[in-house]
């Protein structure tokens, strides 16, 4: 009987990277039940608030319309009175008052349009700044629970090289929700671009810098599945990052694999010195503190 054939190494690297895809862990999420009633909550006052401030402004627009229309049946007057005067060459004192009486109306309805136009104008100003207070408070709520929020078309940097930029920034601060959000949306706008696997990288690497090593897992997985060749340049650092994700959640056994694939895929990498130490200390872990 002949010896077993060994798959290629790619073919190993990849077995080894599609087993930790799909590889579970069965563990709670944090407790955040409360933060995340807290941020509906919010969300719910803020758009009780906007329909009063849109109310507000609906108002003074459908005043300013039937302002208009009087506005429009006075000058219709003058126009007439004007004709009349020009066919006659002469007026009457009646229709000399009743001229100036239109002229003066016409005025103050002049000045009572601009009147509702300066209050729609402070309207919108106001709905504007309420917008952007309480898209802080929910960002910041978010923040605080671990939801994502989605973003408006208008704080996305049409330009790719600002948008990948704008995210990183985002990332240092840390405003890990909003980091999140654009490297999401670099990742879906240019999937093809070089730096795709960094932004996929780093919204895994953001949740992880909050501790939530569930949701950072979930988001590795992601990062290896958008790059079954494995050919990313931050291949090493996601596993690496990976599988102390893994440790912290007391998975031993997939921080091993993601140690082990990390030292396959990449081993001429830097990181692999500090793979072997990292699975060094697996092998006598703490008493008790893996499950599996």
């Amino acid at each position: 009987m002949g010896l077993p054939v060994r798959p290629p190494r790619r073919a190993r690297v990849a077995a080894a990277l599609v087993a930790l895809t799909l590889s579970g862990c069965f563990f709670k999420r944090p407790d955040g039940e409360r933060l995340v009633a807290e941020v509906h909550a919010q969300s719910e006052r803020i758009t009780s608030l906007e329909a009063q401030l849109v109310a507000q402004r609906d108002a003074e627009v459908a005043a300013r319309t039937a302002l208009e229309a009087q506005v429009a049946e006075v000058k219709a007057g003058l126009d007439l009175l004007q004709q009349q005067l020009e066919a006659t060459g002469r007026g009457s004192a009646d229709l000399f008052a009743d001229l100036a009486m239109l002229r003066e109306l016409a005025q103050r309805l002049d000045g009572r349009l601009a009147e509702i136009d300066q209050g729609i104008a402070a309207t919108q100003a106001q709905l504007r700044e309420q917008d952007g207070q309480l898209e802080q408070q929910i960002r910041l709520l978010a923040q605080r629970a671990g939801i994502d929020v989605s973003l408006r078309e208008a704080d996305i940097p049409a330009d790719r090289t600002e948008h990948y930029a704008a995210a990183y920034r985002a990332y240092q601060q840390p405003d890990h929700v909003r980091a999140r959000a654009l490297f999401a949306e670099y990742a879906r706008r240019y999937t093809g671009d070089d730096n795709a696997d960094n932004a996929r990288y780093w919204i895994a690497k953001s949740y992880q810098d909050q501790q939530q090593y569930q949701r950072a897992i979930g988001a590795y997985r992601e990062f290896l599945r958008a790059d079954p060749e494995a050919r990313s340049d931050v291949l090493d650092q996601a596993l690496f990052a990976m599988s102390q994700a893994f440790y912290e959640l007391h998975d031993c056994v997939n921080a091993r694999e993601a140690l082990t694939a990390l030292k396959s895929s990449r081993p001429q990498s830097p990181l692999v010195r500090d793979a072997d130490r990292r699975l060094r200390e697996l092998r006598t872990p703490p008493r008790g503190y893996c499950n599996n």
